[in-house]
């Protein structure tokens, strides 16, 4: 039964949709639910049985520096990597007695905060609560950000610190000690990921400059907590890091980026040959004259437009790759060739996994650029200014050295589109009547056109890498 309030040659003075039609939502809901736990037992269960996962990357890196500092001793590391995420792996294993076991669970309270924080962002942007608890569940049902919480990497950590940041601002703004509360938690975004870091700096004044009044003075007050927290952390005794290692990670980041040759990540890897020639260098200055002289040579030899042209066709298939850290570690995927990742899991639960996976990141690519057109007509503002952060997100994979997990960063703003377009079909087809008017919308031809030409490219970049 449709909603006869979206079409005009009706009156809009329509009965309330009986109660009845609502249900499905509440059964949406329901299964999100036991998805999301079912998910989440499932992961936990093939981390650990029939055997643990075997560590890979830069996860022993991690491991190491958290007992180290956890044992009190001071570490000593590349500032090529940023320093939060062993001290915040050490406190975990400081407080629990070296438990691994309690940062898992840690990661996942912390994955649970984060699409808690996700929800209420997208509510208050939006100004529905369907998208809020839509996005906020993708997050707990999607398999990738499952696995992280099972993972090393600080991408748990980075996520849930800067949506919090995120939240603050939009419901605190007005607060002093929450504003220097959501510097804190910038300081500890910009220690624990160092790739983003401009990202975060322009999205920043977006959300300071919604507030009419004294935005110079929330500005100084987040920016004091930020420096608190990295000058703590850099000048600590037990770690040993140099100077400027935010702009020199990103220029050994482009120097890679631009010598990468493969479309898919961990296929004819490159890193780890060009990490050895920037350490042989034995000073600062020495290595960035290597990466900056390297770099300019390749765009004069290639052209710096054929440079693009040639970085745009493959940077973009590695960052969005359906395969992922999590599917790569399954059985059949690249890690898990290797001797890494989760060795001995069933095939059959393999192959759930990932076509679990698959499909939804597959569904999420689509409905986000539905919801890109559909966005609430009184939000629009919004919507600008996310599509302009996750514009200014694909200039700096352009150019930069590319991974998948690199997404997870901005897939938060793909969920809140999703969230979106799932809100305006239910609303279309009268499965809810709750907050019709937001929805009360239907896009022209070429709205239509050019999401489906952009959905068209985004799914060839996610599956169209093996036909190439």
């Amino acid at each position: 039964m449709l909603d006869l309030r979206f079409f005009p040659e009706y009156p809009t003075a329509m009965p309330q949709i009986p109660v009845s039609l609502r249900v499905p939502t509440r059964i949406a809901l329901l299964l999100l639910i036991a998805t999301g736990v079912t998910l989440h037992v499932v992961v936990f269960w093939i981390a650990h049985f029939p055997e643990p996962r075997q560590w890979m990357g830069d996860e022993p890196m991690y491991l190491e520096g958290g007992q180290t500092l956890a044992s009190g001793q001071t570490w000593s590391y590349e500032s090529l990597w940023p320093p939060f995420q062993p001290v915040f792996l050490a406190l975990i294993l400081r407080l629990t007695g070296g438990s691994l076991l309690a940062v898992e669970i840690v990661q996942t309270l912390l994955l649970l905060l984060a699409a808690y924080l996700l929800s209420e962002i997208s509510r208050s942007i939006t100004g529905s609560r369907q998208v809020g608890w839509i996005s906020g569940s993708l997050m707990l049902i999607y398999p990738t950000f499952a696995g992280f919480a099972h993972f090393l990497w600080p991408e748990i950590l980075h996520l849930t610190a800067y949506l919090a940041t995120g939240w603050i601002l939009l419901h605190r703004r007005h607060s002093f000690g929450w504003l220097f509360g959501a510097g804190l938690l910038l300081g500890v975004t910009l220690s624990s990921k160092y790739l983003l870091w401009p990202l975060l700096l322009v999205a920043l004044p977006i959300l300071l400059f919604r507030v009419r009044k004294g935005v110079r003075r929330r500005l100084a007050i987040v920016a004091s907590g930020a420096l608190m927290v990295l000058g703590i952390v850099y000048s600590s005794d037990r770690l040993q890091v140099k100077k400027y290692p935010m702009v020199e990670s990103a220029v050994f980041n482009a120097w890679v980026g631009l010598h990468d040759t493969s479309r898919k990540d961990f296929v004819d890897p490159i890193v780890g040959q060009y990490f050895r020639r920037y350490i042989e260098a034995p000073s600062v200055r020495e290595r960035n004259e290597l990466m900056w002289a390297e770099i300019v040579a390749e765009g004069r030899e290639v052209g710096w437009l054929r440079l693009l042209a040639r970085q745009a066709g493959r940077q973009y298939f590695r960052l969005l790759d359906k395969d992922t850290f999590l599917t790569d570690q399954l059985p059949g995927g690249v890690i898990a060739e290797s001797g890494r990742g989760f060795q001995g899991t069933p095939r059959h639960v393999a192959k759930l996994l990932k076509a679990w996976s698959y499909g939804l990141y597959g569904a999420v690519l689509v409905l986000a650029t539905v919801g890109a057109i559909v966005f609430p007509i009184a939000r629009r503002s919004w919507s600008r200014a996310l599509l302009s952060v996750l514009g200014f997100a694909l200039l700096v994979f352009l150019v930069s050295h590319v991974k998948s997990r690199f997404r997870l960063q901005f897939e938060p703003i793909l969920f809140l589109y999703t969230g979106c377009a799932v809100s305006w079909i239910a609303a279309r087809i009268g499965w809810t009547s709750d907050e019709i008017e937001l929805w009360d919308r239907r896009p022209g031809t070429r709205q239509w056109l050019a999401a489906a030409a952009v959905a068209s490219v985004l799914l060839f970049l996610a599956f169209g890498r093996p036909l190439l």
